[in-house]
């Protein structure tokens, strides 16, 4: 197949594409709209009648010789949506790993040799290499801004890097110090500077999770269509993961071949932690599949269970499927004020319903798929009932207890 396809027929196709996409908020579908307008135009002013590979290359050239980083991923991005919709890409643009990210200089060189060692040797995703190159490329950029050699490198160094708020988040130090282990061991620094970068405090903070009682969960399921063939889909998403307690991302990505229907169980390796879970095909849970597979779902060979109503044959995405449940809670009518209403939401309320229900934390742990127990014990922040039952009472004193030995002791 010929790689190509003229302008006006571009045009039209990523046009249907972006009103499909249901899910796509206005401004959202604006912003795609304006990234397009302008591939359009570096064709139109450069001659291009057609769309081709390299065609798009030379505007992704054009755009990251501005070094607007945010524009250069944006631009990416379209590039890439535009060469998936068309099947001739599976993978991001290489430009979009090796170019927007700069390794200047001899660091430069070693930390990106680092990440393609890494990336071989642990199968990284494209997510875990993305955060090492823009961690790495960050702490290369620093150290040579102020121009410092690699065998002057020392602690000093390192803690003018974190001294910035933005670098304190443990997603940037945390390839930073794996990085200079990597150098030390591999004898390019004369000593092990990582120990620096160990024992600090992630500028994170710490929040419980948002939970919903069974009745605010039920409010917002009955809120859903499930007359029409979208309604019965997200219906049947929103019972998995508010019934079994299932993430988005194993929710959207569930396939035919994880349901056992003579075992009434969902068998499936989740997306997060790779661990293969077992969960009972609620009588609920499973009408609703049926529904959807039966009277909802349009004709197609696709694996994946839940699909879009119009398309492409592709899986839905977690925000898509986040998005419907933040709709679905508005038209309910529930205060989500401090609360977030996403489709997680519905897994810490399920994990909440458990502990309301004095359901131990080890089953807890296996029912959420955790890899042990002290994940789950998060929630426990969040049961307020049982922290009741756990505090003490404060005993009685007579006011001469605060006034024993002239006050002295209390001033």
């Amino acid at each position: 197949m010929r790689k190509k396809i003229p302008k006006k027929q571009l045009q039209k196709l990523y046009e249907d594409f972006l009103e499909q996409q249901h899910y796509y908020s206005e401004n959202t579908i604006k912003s795609k709209r304006w990234h397009f307008s302008k591939l359009i135009d570096f064709m139109q002013s450069n001659g291009y009648k057609a769309y081709t590979p390299s065609v798009g290359m030379k505007f992704l050239d054009m755009i990251i010789a501005s070094k607007n980083r945010p524009m250069q991923f944006s631009f990416s991005n379209t590039i890439y949506q535009i060469e998936k919709l068309l099947k001739w890409r599976s993978s991001k643009p290489n430009c979009f790993e090796d170019n927007i990210y700069t390794f200047d200089g001899e660091l430069g060189h070693l930390a990106k040799c680092y990440i393609e060692e890494q990336t071989k040797l642990r199968r990284w995703a494209y997510g875990t290499k993305r955060l090492y190159m823009k961690s790495l490329s960050r702490f290369v950029s620093a150290i040579n801004l102020k121009k410092i050699k690699l065998r002057d490198l020392n602690a000093s160094h390192l803690m003018s890097f974190i001294s910035s708020r933005n670098n304190l988040y443990k997603s940037v130090y945390g390839p930073v110090r794996k990085f200079i282990k990597h150098l030390y061991e591999n004898g390019l620094i004369k000593s092990d500077l990582s120990h620096v970068l160990y024992g600090i405090k992630d500028t994170a903070h710490v929040k419980l999770p948002s939970y919903y009682s069974a009745d605010e969960i039920k409010a917002m399921l009955s809120t859903i269509d499930r007359t029409s063939p979208t309604g019965k889909r997200d219906y049947c998403m929103a019972l998995l993961a508010s019934r079994l307690g299932l993430r988005s991302s194993d929710v959207v990505s569930l396939r035919f071949a994880d349901i056992d229907w003579e075992r009434n169980t969902i068998n499936l390796t989740q997306c997060k932690t790779k661990r293969i879970v077992t969960l009972p095909l609620l009588n609920d849970v499973g009408e609703a599949l049926i529904d959807y597979i039966q009277f909802g779902r349009r004709k197609s060979d696709s694996q994946y269970v839940f699909i879009a109503t119009m398309g492409v044959d592709k899986p839905l995405n977690s925000s898509s499927f986040s998005k419907m449940v933040r709709t679905a809670f508005n038209k309910a009518g529930i205060n989500t004020d401090g609360r977030k209403s996403g489709a997680h939401s519905l897994r810490h309320s399920y994990a909440t319903m458990l502990l309301n229900a004095n359901t131990s934390i080890t089953i807890i742990s296996d029912a959420l798929g955790h890899k042990d127990g002290q994940t789950a014990i998060m929630y426990l922040g969040i049961n307020v009932n049982q922290l009741i039952d756990c505090s003490l009472v404060v005993p009685h004193v007579t006011e001469d207890f605060y006034t024993q030995k002239d006050g002295f002791f209390y001033e």
